[in-house]
């Protein structure tokens, strides 16, 4: 079986590669969409035997890079300790018309386990860094006294202060490795523990 598997993931490695954005973002979505019904049955989601390539792992999760390189598959090991990740990501996917949030095409959840296929960020350049500490300091400033002119930034900040202030267990936990670039335009990806 093992042997199947990754015999199906070079095959998958290979043959995803050449498939346009729109195609690949309908595959992929399709794939996550579809292993519902045995996420839901077994929580477990397996990765090999679909190109996927292991990319890093956090405190609760794993990151895997798609074959063409343009999406990002996260799958926690304990999403239920991780409540900060799991409030935000229920914020993104009602705001993804904001482009300060990260673009989610299938998402999969449980009470303790999730899934989710979204862009593929870049990391931060140093001359970036500034934009988060500024960030950050908007965390603890009354929204009333920030006189902030783009709209977007200005509702990523709302939306973050009242996420923070809704429980004490989740901590703000924005800094340069956790805000992530779409070209130029920054992304805030996981700003909550």
């Amino acid at each position: 079986m093992f042997l199947i598997r990754l015999i199906k993931h070079l095959w998958a490695l290979i043959a995803y590669r050449h498939l346009s954005f729109e195609e690949a973002r309908e595959k992929f979505t399709r794939w996550v969409e579809s292993s519902r019904p045995q996420y839901t049955k077994d929580y477990k989601f397996r990765v090999l035997g679909t190109g996927f390539m292991y990319k890093s792992c956090g405190a609760f999760g794993d990151v895997f890079i798609s074959p063409c390189g343009r999406f990002a598959l996260k799958r926690s090991q304990d999403a239920g300790c991780d409540e900060g990740y799991s409030h935000f990501l229920q914020l993104a996917l009602k705001r993804q018309d904001n482009p300060y949030y990260p673009r989610i095409y299938a998402h999969l959840q449980d009470d303790c386990t999730q899934v989710v296929l979204m862009e593929r960020l870049r990391p931060l350049a140093s001359t970036q860094y500034l934009w988060v500490k500024k960030l950050r300091q908007h965390m603890t400033t009354d929204m009333a006294t920030l006189a902030l002119k783009d709209e977007n930034y200005q509702q990523l900040v709302a939306d973050l202060q009242a996420l923070f202030a809704s429980t004490k267990r989740i901590q703000c936990d924005i800094h340069h490795s956790n805000v992530m670039r779409r070209g130029e335009q920054l992304v805030v990806t996981d700003p909550a523990s």
